[in-house]
């Protein structure tokens, strides 16, 4: 490996005028367009053969000064100015994985079986996410779709609260409460009897602020409605009236900016199902019947059985069937101690 390694690095040297030229013509001493040709593209380097293209260093140029300028307690007002970037120490990581790969390829290890599934299996996904990506890449958030998620996140809620110990209290207070007796009278006398702490007055509390469960009720009450028993932790029974809700004046730029953030990711996640789904009807039809037949609990024909099961469940067009096997084997991948 050593021998091998020795040899990759010299062909990497005997090429190495590219790098200096490149890094000229970055810091403008001479111009890219002297850069060589290799296989038809501009190179900056070469590495058995297999050039690194211009258009790759740019790629990894790119990505890190997007990598820079995201890093933690970077100070935006000191740049570093254009002629002090490391072009060689990019370049040298290019040339790093270029060498990797060649060496693996002389191991043979591109063709071993694992390897190759496992390459196989990234190249799926990884196309896969381009497609989607490329979905989705044109959606955009309107302010008007912006503001209600804007204003649920601002949004600051009055309510008077009871909290009981005993869920049966709060189910006996809360049938009181249904049958007509106000709100503040009969908490007031399941707290004169030590049943339950509450609140004198309602104040506003921000909607971050509030538990989840109870945040959720909130937001589909009207004033003077009352939330039906919400039990967060241990202990804790809940009853409380919605007495209204206030906005800030002044828009808080950043609260806006993270609401446009949310509502564009929940967009892009709705389009992606949409074309899923209607992909799914277009070139796949599954075997209902058969989908359902399928008992893996059963003893018979058990599970190591429909390991070996055949059967076509999902038909897809120009692509390999989905069998009752396929299904099995991806069903014990989700258990890692075993289907057992």
């Amino acid at each position: 490996m050593t021998h091998t390694m020795s040899v990759n690095k010299l062909r990497v040297y005997c090429v190495g005028i590219l790098i200096g030229l490149f890094a000229a013509a970055a810091a403008g001493a001479v111009s890219v367009e002297n850069l060589p040709k290799i296989k038809g593209e501009k190179a900056v380097a070469s590495v058995g053969g297999d050039p690194i293209t211009l258009a790759e260093f740019k790629r990894a140029l790119a990505t890190s000064h997007a990598g820079a300028m995201t890093a933690p307690g970077r100070k935006t007002e000191t740049p570093r100015p254009a002629g002090q970037i490391d072009y060689s120490g990019i370049i040298e990581r290019l040339v790093n994985i270029r060498l990797i790969v060649l060496e693996a390829t002389n191991m043979g290890l591109n063709e071993q079986p694992e390897i190759r599934r496992a390459v196989g299996i990234f190249s799926r996904d990884t196309l896969i996410k381009l497609m989607l990506e490329q979905q989705v890449k044109d959606i955009r958030m309107e302010d008007a779709e912006v503001e209600p998620i804007y204003r649920e996140r601002v949004r600051e809620s009055k309510i008077r609260s009871a909290v009981f110990r005993k869920k049966e209290d709060a189910v006996r207070i809360e049938a009181e409460i249904q049958n007509g007796t106000d709100f503040g009278a009969a908490v007031a006398g399941a707290a004169q009897k030590g049943l339950a702490e509450v609140e004198t007055e309602g104040g506003y509390i921000k909607n971050a602020e509030l538990h989840p469960s109870v945040a959720q009720v909130v937001s589909r009450m009207e004033p003077g409605d009352v939330s039906p028993i919400v039990t967060v932790g241990l202990g804790q029974h809940i009853l409380f009236q919605f007495e209204g809700a206030r906005y800030p004046e002044q828009i808080d730029a950043e609260t806006w900016r993270r609401a446009q953030e949310e509502g564009l990711t929940q967009k892009k996640m709705q389009a992606t199902r949409d074309y899923y789904e209607g992909l799914r009807k277009k070139v796949a039809k599954i075997d209902q019947a058969l989908l359902d037949s399928i008992d893996y609990e059963s003893a018979s024909p058990g599970f190591e059985a429909l390991r070996d099961d055949q059967r076509v469940l999902v038909k897809i067009k120009r692509q390999d069937s989905i069998t009752v096997a396929d299904l099995t084997r991806a069903l014990d991948q989700k258990f890692f101690h075993g289907v057992d």
